[in-house]
């Protein structure tokens, strides 16, 4: 018997999951492991972020002959450039994803768990919901330990265009890399290994793609890869990303846009000025931002035990077809 790329086996008294068996094209030669898949795409995304950023930087040598004399100053990307660079980047990455998924992996992108079905606005507004609760402690510490705290003041025209911006970026890149991480990445491990396995792999390649972030530190990564284990969980446990996706972008868009603090590493201004030094904090993280304080810390490891205590792994629906639950449960 053949196994599609979500199908996991239905008996529940099984004490372990079935080894899910090579998949076959129509031809009847073998496809690629789920592992050898993620190595695939990864690599493919590298080239394809490669692409991009030298574009960027030969329109901005065309327009800027003077970087010719000051290199360094190609490091110094506008916040107008990071807007557009990932605009840019992010529906490129949404259609790598779909082309991976229905010509390697010859599946719907919608067992992806991206199904527009019932209840996905709920998953999604309360994944949101959640964000803002996590991002409302951390501002009540940052705001008690910060020296001073101030409104940005700039016309309310320019301001109305940036809060569309990034309201628009940070949803693309919310969606993008849940498709991509708990998504195509996810749902691909767990073709060659157990759910806790897969899990873990995820979020350690979650936390690593933010490794080239300004101030990433070793509390950082331990941060980011908790973030990446508890939406996987969560993800595997509705076998949907909506949550996910929802969650993300609003711990983007509160942090970056509203607070004014740097998004795992990135500087945004936003709406309130907190005054900092930039040294690193407990608290505010430093250069990272609250990613890399140990208050964050405390709150991703609380929210990790609660969704483990419930923990056991779902098929992502399909509209047409739901797709039967899978035995393995959390111990």
């Amino acid at each position: 018997m053949e196994y599609g790329p979500d199908q996991l086996s239905t008996e529940r008294n099984e004490p372990n999951p079935p080894e899910t068996p090579r998949l076959a094209d129509s031809a009847g030669g073998p496809r690629p492991r789920g592992w050898q898949r993620v190595v695939l795409f990864l690599l493919t995304f590298l080239g394809l972020n490669i692409l991009v950023g030298v574009g960027y930087v030969a329109i901005r040598l065309i327009l800027e002959p003077g970087l010719l004399a000051d290199p360094a100053g190609l490091t110094r990307i506008r916040e107008t450039d990071l807007v557009a660079l990932l605009l840019v980047i992010e529906p490129l990455t949404v259609l790598l994803v779909v082309f991976f998924r229905r010509v390697v992996d010859h599946a719907p992108v919608r067992t992806l768990g991206v199904a527009i079905g019932p209840g996905w606005v709920r998953r999604a507004a309360t994944g949101a919901l959640h964000a803002t609760g996590v991002m409302a402690v951390l501002a009540a510490v940052i705001f008690a330990s910060a020296p001073e705290i101030s409104w940005t003041r700039e016309p309310a025209g320019i301001f109305l265009v940036r809060l569309v911006s990034f309201l628009a970026l940070f949803a693309a890149v919310g969606f993008t890399e849940e498709i991509v991480m708990r998504g195509y990445i996810l749902r691909n491990l767990l073709l060659d290994m157990n759910a806790r396995a897969a899990v873990a792999l995820s979020a350690f390649i979650f936390a690593i793609f933010h490794a080239a972030n300004p101030g990433f530190e070793p509390l950082a990564m331990a941060n980011i890869f908790l973030v990446g284990v508890y939406l996987a969980l969560v993800a595997l446990k509705e076998g949907s990303l909506w949550y996910p996706i929802g969650f993300h972008f609003a711990w983007n868009f509160l942090l970056g846009f509203v607070l004014s603090l740097p998004v795992s590493g990135v500087p945004v201004e936003g709406a309130v000025v907190i005054e900092r030094d930039g040294s690193p904090s407990i608290f505010s993280g430093g250069n990272f931002g609250p990613e890399a304080s140990v208050v964050c810390s405390a709150l991703l490891i609380f929210l990790v035990l609660r969704a483990l205590r419930t923990f056991e792994v779902r098929p992502a629906p399909v509209a047409d077809a739901p797709l039967p639950r899978a035995p393995e449960t959390w111990p």
